[in-house]
């Protein structure tokens, strides 16, 4: 193990010694170093850095004379927290002595100094004044019509706390602001258009005026110079039509609902493909309306079960427009299979 050189020995016998009497400059002059080489020195140490009055420090030294450097140490900060700790936080305490926040806190604990009422305990009190102040209805419509969030409030009003805090207080004076209190679209419409620079958009009849007397989404974007993905998500969310649409217009069929007798539209391309398909075929407004699959599914297995000793799958799958797999899901529903040698076996054997 390398010993200490002897200079260093010195320095820190005489910091020791002299810490509490002198101030760091008077150190540095003595020592001949420069005042932060002292601060290095003193945090090696784990002496107090920060600058305490010299007086207290020498009374703290006259008093505990016979104890150690670490028991002066305690004594002092022990004193000075019995006698600040209730007009002080802990944080003004360990600037004045040195220490961090944390010693402050277990040596407050140690002393069974507890705080029963924390010295910020009005900043709630502070927040719902402010917030009263701005407006609890102003406030609410900005939360769950305007498209704010509770961080862009905080920020828009320069209110000075957290979004936790904040959120505990609006929730305290019953003031909406959840997302699923917010009205939809039109919290998210005012958002887009916030985003975009231009609160026009979120005008509907503006909007629909602009619309009409243009040739599309594009152009209607290039005019307003904002991004015509935005601008396209505004328009659906206020269920705006053009022409030029590709769901609305020339490009699409009407059609009625086989199963209810609803009237709606499809795409015209995907009407001419299916009808290419499978000739003949009929339309739902909906996947599950008035039961229609399942209708057609018993047909088919009803189709399959007479059919099926005499034609193959493969023939099954053409006449039915399904595939080879289906048919053989079809068979295994209704429990017919085939022998060793290719012969229809009786479900009823």
């Amino acid at each position: 193990r390398k010993r200490k050189p002897k200079k260093i020995v010195l320095v820190d016998t005489y910091l020791k010694e002299n810490w509490a009497k002198k101030s760091k400059q008077e150190l540095a002059d003595d020592l001949g170093l420069q005042v932060s080489t002292i601060d290095v020195y003193l945090s090696r140490l784990r002496l107090p850095r920060h600058t305490v009055p010299t007086d207290q420090l020498k009374q703290y030294h006259n008093i505990h004379e016979g104890l150690s450097l670490r028991q002066q140490l305690k004594a002092q900060i022990e004193k000075v927290i019995k006698e600040c700790w209730e007009t002080e936080t802990d944080r003004a305490l360990a600037l004045q002595l040195g220490v961090s926040t944390f010693a402050i806190r277990r040596y407050r604990l140690d002393l069974g100094l507890k705080r029963r009422v924390s010295p910020w305990s009005g900043r709630n009190e502070r927040l719902i004044d402010r917030i009263k102040q701005i407006g609890e209805l102003v406030v609410e419509d900005l939360l769950i019509k305007e498209g704010y969030t509770s961080t862009e409030v905080i920020r828009l009003h320069d209110i000075r706390t957290s979004r936790e805090r904040f959120r505990q207080v609006i929730m305290k004076l019953n003031i909406k602001h959840s997302p699923e209190e917010r009205m939809m679209p039109e919290w998210l419409i005012h958002r887009y258009a916030r985003q975009q620079g231009n609160m026009n958009l979120a005008d509907k009849e503006w909007l629909n005026e602009q619309l009409q007397n243009s040739f599309g989404i594009a152009e209607l974007a290039a005019q307003l110079s904002v991004a015509e993905f935005r601008l396209a998500k505004i328009i659906h969310l206020f269920g705006l039509t053009h022409p030029s649409f590709r769901k609305l217009g020339r490009d699409v069929v009407n059609l009625v609902c086989a199963s209810c007798g609803k009237e709606f539209k499809r795409l015209r391309r995907w009407v001419k493909r299916k009808e290419k398909m499978f000739p003949g075929s009929k339309f739902v407004c909906k996947s599950g309306c008035g039961n229609f699959r399942k209708q057609k599914k018993l047909k088919r297995l009803e189709y399959v079960k007479k059919h099926w000793p005499r034609l193959s799958d493969g023939e099954l799958a053409k006449a039915l427009g399904v595939g080879d797999a289906t048919i053989k899901r079809y068979r295994a529903e209704l429990g017919l299979s085939f022998d060793g040698a290719g012969s229809p076996i009786d479900p009823v054997t």
